[in-house]
């Protein structure tokens, strides 16, 4: 990929890997739940997997100003149990959902350029699914 293909979304480079399959179309939600649950760890409710417009539009209110509820809910808090635990929003670039308030992202705060994969579950907060988009993209069986 030449730098001419590499796309930023709120100050953060999406990763080649995923842009390359997002353009080749195979960017999508698999079919069954029994994929998504053992990688999610809960059941999808509808799952979306962000194409780049859907980055930009998702990552512009995720950056902008929230009220603080709503972003102490979002941004959760640190754990040791099940890490992160929690996200900052100007290092983490939405990538999909596996429905209303199941967001997941690349997590940039250990590395710029091999970001891991989190997810916020709906019973602890934000964990790690993946260590980078590589082994999320081998899990979907994308790759």
């Amino acid at each position: 990929m030449t730098d001419e293909d590499q796309v930023v979304v709120g100050g953060l480079r999406v990763p080649g890997l995923l842009l390359k399959v997002i353009r080749e179309d195979r960017w999508v939600a698999p079919s069954g739940q029994a994929l998504l649950a053992s990688i999610f760890g809960e059941a999808p409710q509808h799952p979306t997997f962000y194409k780049v417009n859907g980055m930009v539009r998702e990552n512009q209110s995720w950056h902008s100003d929230m009220d603080p509820e709503t972003r102490e809910w979002y941004v959760g808090s640190k754990s040791l149990e099940s890490p992160p635990g929690d996200i900052d929003p100007a290092r983490s670039l939405l990538i999909g959902d596996m429905g209303p308030d199941q967001p997941f992202a690349l997590d940039y705060r250990a590395s710029d350029s091999d970001p891991s994969v989190i997810y916020l579950r709906s019973d602890n907060g934000w964990v790690e699914i993946a260590p980078n988009i590589r082994a999320l993209l081998s899990m979907l069986r994308l790759v």
